[in-house]
């Protein structure tokens, strides 16, 4: 016979709404949270930060260390610094990370988060509207291995969060001698060209596998909101056990 608890969650799938366990099997919030801890984890470095959606959830789960936000749209700093400013432990800058020190135009989109560096594709735009572009803005990009901003030598555990629209292998390029400290990273992942020119699922992991890490979970991420098809997954990888 049928027990209460699972009445519920059955009615409210009429709804539309679901209920999950918050563990390791069930939650990626949970998951993530624990990775973080069980790593010893003691900065983020948030990549792509638009308006702080991703720090502001690691707050929420748990996280309590240090967080450095990268945003380069003016906009979109503007809300993610009017937040950071609250939070001792979390430091906001408007530059964007890539492959090299340059000054660049983004193109920005309706959404403001599908906005890129990178041209954006018929899919991206039929699977999502709102992600048109409609405007640009010159950016200045930095290499993350010059960042004075990153204390490397009081750092020791850092998990690098990659969420740049396209623009992740020019990212991972820049890192250089920080990857000493780095020990997770959490990056978009492709299946299919969003944008053009940027590297799809299959490039990425193999250059993440070559500088030392291996997957540990996957995400969900974009899909084409008729028919559910899977088009971007959130991979998050941290160093090989010795």
């Amino acid at each position: 016979m049928p027990t209460f608890k699972n009445k519920l969650k059955f009615f409210l799938r009429n709804f539309g709404l679901n209920i999950n366990r918050y563990n390791l099997n069930e939650s990626d919030d949970y998951r993530l949270n624990h990775f973080l801890k069980i790593n010893n984890i003691d900065c983020v470095l948030d990549v792509g930060a638009n308006t702080g959606q991703y720090a502001y959830n690691l707050r929420r789960i748990g996280y309590k260390k240090e967080i450095l936000s990268f945003e380069p749209m003016l906009n979109a700093y503007k809300i993610l610094q009017n937040k950071s400013v609250k939070d001792k432990l979390w430091t906001s800058y408007n530059f964007g990370i890539g492959e090299k020190d340059k000054v660049v135009d983004i193109n920005i989109s309706k959404n403001s988060y599908s906005s890129s560096i990178l041209d954006i594709l018929p899919l991206h735009t039929e699977c999502s509207p709102e992600s048109k572009y409609i405007s640009s803005e010159t950016i200045v990009i930095k290499k993350l291995e010059n960042l004075t901003e990153i204390n490397s030598e009081k750092l020791n555990k850092i998990f690098l969060k990659i969420d740049t629209q396209g623009y992740e292998a020019q990212v991972l390029q820049g890192i250089g001698k920080l990857i000493d400290k780095i020990e997770g990273i959490q990056i978009e992942l492709s299946l299919y060209p969003l944008y053009k020119d940027q590297s799809l699922f299959s490039e990425l992991h193999e250059k993440i596998k070559e500088l030392g890490f291996e997957l540990w979970d996957i995400q969900r991420g974009f899909l084409n909101i008729k028919s559910g098809k899977i088009l971007q997954l959130e991979g998050i990888f941290f160093k090989n056990e010795k």
